[in-house]
């Protein structure tokens, strides 16, 4: 079986969520067909490792870089006048095109590259790589890893409060053209991988698996779940971890430090707050370490290092589309966390307010829940390994890996 796989993002090294994510996938396709890569250049890197690791370790016979909305249509006539101003009325113009306009420049990339036609399958993460390319509906075995909805990112901006003014009706706007064009390119997918059950409603057909975020399992690793996690009930430290470039990641942190951490530092003087991640910017850097008990760690290679410290975790994001990956890496390394209602998405009803974790609806329940967990050791312990215990039996990449084989033994369409 011949599979073309198109990313978005470098799979090494698999420093953030989506690289993760990615990896796990060619992965899991390398165990059922011979597999070659098309990549979408999203981030820029200081070295060519990466470049040199994706053609050598993951076969990529091709690259292209997405354009900005200024660089399409008329706009790319007026964009040498004043790019910077032209981007913007690009941009407030069409504010869906920069996720759903065709690419010409990646189209010709993608096929000199490769003949999609020779392969069994097409699989391209999100629904924007298949919209880019103008893959869909062209070829009959198109498989959409649709794990995150740029329109459901734009519609909970909106409800955080994130979006304001006229920018809020822009949004609005283009969120209502953006969920038309996943839906319209999902319908023409022969099979999508979601990642929460809450999305199958804008797919419109059956043809769908559910494909969980899991903790990340290098090759050969250990599961999470097997990883040595010792409970020290004399801890005081709260640990968000994550990619700290990450919009959501951000607002919500700012939205912690402000609202709630100082009064929990007030009832339980001894806590720290400790935040890790990688891609973290100088100005958040500067302008959190100044808030009294924060302590920025960075970038770690070894997660469990830092969820050994912790007594509990939070996850404050305030916006997003897919689920966030850290709530069940928490559960997987046994710590209790508090989170806030968005960062439930794709988690209610796995992982239970009151039982596992504790889910915050506003500042004032945020507060309470920490110092509560904070001050009781054996209820926080016991979180931890009901939260454990599920993601045992759920969230393993052996699961990870049979989803995605089912889908694919599924005799292909003939072209």
């Amino acid at each position: 079986m011949r599979i073309l796989y198109i990313t978005p993002a470098a799979l090494e090294p698999p420093t953030a969520g989506g690289r993760q994510r990615s990896n796990l996938v060619y992965r899991a396709l390398a165990e059922v067909g011979d597999v070659d890569t098309f990549w979408i250049e999203r981030e820029t890197f200081d070295t060519p490792e990466p470049a040199r690791i994706m053609r050598e370790k993951y076969h990529t016979l091709g690259a292209s870089r997405p354009q900005g909305p200024s660089e399409l249509g008329l706009w790319k006539y007026l964009r040498p006048i004043a790019p910077a101003m032209v981007n913007r009325i690009a941009n407030f113009a069409d504010p869906a095109a920069l996720y759903s306009a065709p690419q010409p420049r990646m189209m010709a990339d993608l096929r000199r590259a490769v003949d999609p036609a020779k392969y069994d399958w097409v699989v391209a993460r999100h629904i924007y790589c298949l919209l880019w390319t103008d893959l869909v509906g062209k070829y009959p075995n198109t498989i959409a890893d649709a794990d995150d909805f740029e329109s459901i990112v734009l519609e909970t901006r909106i409800a955080s409060g994130a979006e304001k003014g006229l920018r809020s009706n822009m949004a609005r706007r283009a969120a209502r053209v953006l969920k038309k064009r996943e839906s319209q390119a999902l319908a023409k997918c022969r099979h999508v991988f979601l990642c929460k059950p809450a999305d199958i409603s804008r797919v419109g057909h059956d043809r769908y698996s559910i494909l969980p975020n899991i903790p990340f399992v290098p090759p050969g690793g250990v599961e999470p779940v097997d990883v040595p996690m010792p409970f020290d009930p004399a801890s005081r430290i709260c640990l968000t971890i994550g990619s700290l470039s990450n919009g959501p990641m951000i607002h919500g942190i700012d939205a912690f430090l402000t609202n709630v951490w100082p009064r929990v530092l007030q009832r339980v003087p001894e806590a720290e707050y400790h935040i890790a991640g990688a891609h973290l910017g100088d100005t958040e850097r500067s302008r959190w370490q100044k808030v009294a008990g924060v302590r920025i760690i960075g970038f770690v290679e070894n997660v469990a290092d830092v969820y050994r410290k912790a007594a509990i975790t939070i996850c404050p994001v305030t916006y997003g589309g897919g689920t966030n990956i850290k709530v069940v890496e928490s559960m997987t390394y046994a710590r209790a966390a508090v989170i806030s209602q968005s960062a439930l998405r794709g988690w209610d009803g796995i992982f239970d307010h009151g039982k596992t974790l504790y889910v915050a609806a506003d500042a004032d329940s945020f507060v309470e829940h920490c110092v509560d967990l904070l001050n009781d050791p054996a209820k926080r312990r016991m979180f931890g390994e009901a939260g454990r215990a599920i993601a045992r039996d759920r969230f393993s990449f052996a699961k990870f890996k049979s989803v995605v084989r089912d889908a694919l033994t599924k005799p292909p369409i003939a072209g």
